[in-house]
């Protein structure tokens, strides 16, 4: 039977229109892709799909009656080849479990999976690769601990969060959300944490790498203002931080915010409850309030919108409320 591969314009509404159904007609949920290419049969029907965003290759569907046919080759030499050509030779994979094996021939390797998810790799930027590049030196007998925040931008809430943990332990790993997916871009975020707990000699301000909460880890967590986040995602990015930062940097204790109002975020800080434990305890801290409602950086934001800045001043410490003042007043 001959197969057609060919470049889908995601940006024509006929071939948009067509991919979703064929990917949600696969169990699938649409995600942004920069590039996509598609399988169509003798009679151009649209039997397996692949796409791109960025370096992560995802949205892997075939039609079941083909799917005993070597349909992946044609797809995934081409999504390598359009990647190589736009400079992008480390990859990445995100799909479902059962296509995991049908990489290896491909030189792509297990990440980490859930029952239904994996990721793989291909290239030399891996885990123990990304954690080499932060230099960060642990004593084997010190007590650590480690917070993820995304800080856009960097709140009391999350000073508060800071101020909890490093009481509790001798060392404080706050890595901070490394893609460029925020109001505030990553450069700034990341220098107006290192500000704000400047004052704290154990605590170390590292980015997160692409293995904590990225685009492959956690695609949806981008997407949590306007839709739910995926469960399996929470999952992979959890099972990730389990099998390589724990061990490596001797984490003990994981401490998370309180989440009563952001259903993606509740539903991360389940998935590292349940995938933690034992090696790291998952410690929930109550959330800063201001009056009755707890601070987040959602509504420092919408009042930032607003120049109401005599209250983003109450929210912020004094390094993020310079920061706002000047770049949006």
């Amino acid at each position: 039977m001959a197969i057609n591969v060919y470049r889908m314009d995601l940006s024509n509404h006929r071939e948009r229109e067509e991919a979703i159904s064929f990917l949600q007609a696969n169990h699938l949920q649409p995600e942004p892709l920069d590039t996509a290419f598609a399988l169509r049969d003798t009679n151009q029907r649209l039997i397996g799909f692949g796409g791109r965003a960025k370096d992560v290759l995802k949205c892997f569907a075939f039609d079941p009656v083909y799917r005993g046919q070597a349909l992946l080759d044609p797809l995934i030499s081409e999504l390598i080849t359009d990647a190589f050509t736009n400079g992008i030779e480390d990859l990445l994979i995100y799909t479902r479990i059962e296509y995991r094996d049908l990489f290896s021939h491909f030189r792509f390797t297990e990440v980490a999976h859930t029952d239904t998810v994996v990721l793989l790799h291909r290239g030399t930027h891996t885990p123990q690769a990304a954690m080499d590049a932060l230099l960060l030196a642990i004593q084997p007998e010190e007590t650590v601990g480690a917070i993820v925040m995304n800080a856009n931008p960097f709140t009391l809430g999350h000073r508060a969060l800071v101020d909890t943990a490093a009481k509790q332990v001798e060392r404080l790993l706050v890595f901070v959300v490394e893609r460029d997916a925020s109001q505030l871009p990553f450069a700034d975020r990341i220098r107006l944490v290192q500000e704000g707990v400047a004052d704290l000699p154990h605590v170390s301000v590292v980015p997160s790498t692409r293995y904590i909460i990225s685009a492959a880890t956690f695609p949806s967590y981008f997407l949590k203002e306007k839709e739910r986040g995926n469960a399996e995602h929470a999952k992979l990015d959890a099972a990730i931080f389990a099998r390589y930062f724990v061990p490596r940097y001797h984490i003990g204790k994981r401490f998370v915010g309180e989440e009563p109002a952001d259903p993606t975020t509740a539903l991360y800080n389940a998935a590292l409850a349940n995938i933690l434990p034992p090696a790291c305890e998952v410690i929930v801290v109550p959330r800063k309030k201001s009056g009755h409602a707890p601070i987040s950086a959602s509504t420092v934001r919408a009042l930032v919108k607003a120049r109401d800045w005599k209250a983003v001043r109450e929210l912020v410490p004094d390094t993020s409320y310079r920061y706002l003042r000047d770049r949006y007043d």
